[in-house]
């Protein structure tokens, strides 16, 4: 095996990698976790349809659940950067040691503006 990582044929000799040796491990716990989800249905589906249908259930709860779960993260994160947002802005405003080179030069905005009226 060349020294690269590539698993052969790496990109040394071949136009067409089949990736690392992670890529390549990935991919076969991929396949096995899809077979062993078709094994289960198949299963369930053998079983009969009631415990077919609870289980769609359980699982249409679950991905509720994480939906919900997920936007909730959204949100707050939103939250939490508009309230650092505000309280950067603040400080700003104040001239907090620090911030001195981010505040707001009134002369440069108002020479743009001008340019812009004068167009």
């Amino acid at each position: 095996m060349p020294m690269c990582g590539w698993v052969l044929p790496c990109a040394h000799f071949s136009d067409c990698p089949q990736g690392t040796m992670e890529d390549v491990e990935k991919a076969r716990k991929r396949e096995q976790n899809r077979a062993a989800s078709a094994r289960y249905l198949e299963k369930k589906r053998a079983e009969g349809g009631a415990r077919l249908e609870d289980h769609k259930r359980r699982n249409r709860v679950n991905q509720a659940t994480f939906q919900r779960k997920k936007q909730a993260e959204k949100i707050i994160k939103s939250l939490q950067r508009e309230e650092r947002v505000k309280a950067f802005e603040e400080r700003i405003q104040r001239g907090e040691p620090g911030t001195s080179h981010l505040s707001p030069d009134t002369s440069e905005v108002e020479s743009i503006d001008e340019d812009d009226q004068e167009k």
